[in-house]
């Protein structure tokens, strides 16, 4: 899919990494591809990399896990063909940056995982809303009322929630977040003005 980003409502985008790709052309005496981004999709860009180089040798493609916001950065300052990132550019980086395409290349998936031994293996229930509200503190413990109505026949423990987060701004964080605030918008929860119309 080669779509610019042309202010069509972030909303409706849920592709978990992009390909940034500035299109200006390469010098036909250029044979190097350069790549930097996102640490999530490193690993399948080698992989890419290694296959196209069996499809055409001549071209030298290099691939560099430097995280989704040194991506953008990177291809919006024209220091690499494609910068790879998480979380998609801006409407106001991209119509400043017309020469960057945003090109879904792959779908992750993220999970939320909890150190309870108590439950034996049992499975444990989460929706959007309680997560959002685990990590805005209105939940607290593992038994609160609005866990245990959806883990009914589970013994949960009487134990604080320790949310954990990353400290730094990352692609994942991004689309963790905007899954939280989506969440929290479709369940009415919120009184923020960007739920309106989600």
């Amino acid at each position: 899919m080669f779509a610019r980003h042309a202010g069509t409502g972030r909303r409706a985008r849920r592709v978990s990494a992009l390909a940034l790709v500035s299109v200006a052309a390469l010098p036909l005496a250029a044979l190097t591809v350069s790549e930097s981004g996102s640490t999530l999709i490193f690993p399948l860009f080698q992989a890419w990399v290694g296959a196209y180089a069996k499809v055409d040798p001549s071209v030298q493609m290099t691939a560099n896990s430097s995280g989704s916001g040194a991506g953008i950065a990177g291809a919006v300052a024209k220091q690499v063909q494609i910068g790879t990132s998480d979380a998609y550019m801006t409407d106001n980086q991209a119509m400043a940056n017309p020469h960057v395409l945003n090109i879904p290349l792959a779908i992750s998936a993220q999970t939320v995982d909890a150190n309870l031994p108590e439950l034996r293996g049992a499975a444990l229930k989460l929706s959007g809303p309680v997560l959002a509200n685990i990590y805005t503190g209105k939940i607290r413990t593992w038994d609160a009322p609005e866990i245990a109505a959806m883990n009914r026949g589970v013994a949960l423990p009487h134990h604080a929630i320790v949310p954990v987060r990353r400290a730094e701004g990352s692609g994942d964080t991004f689309i963790f977040t905007q899954f939280l605030t989506f969440s929290t918008c479709a369940s009415g929860e919120s009184d923020d003005p960007s739920c309106q119309g989600t």
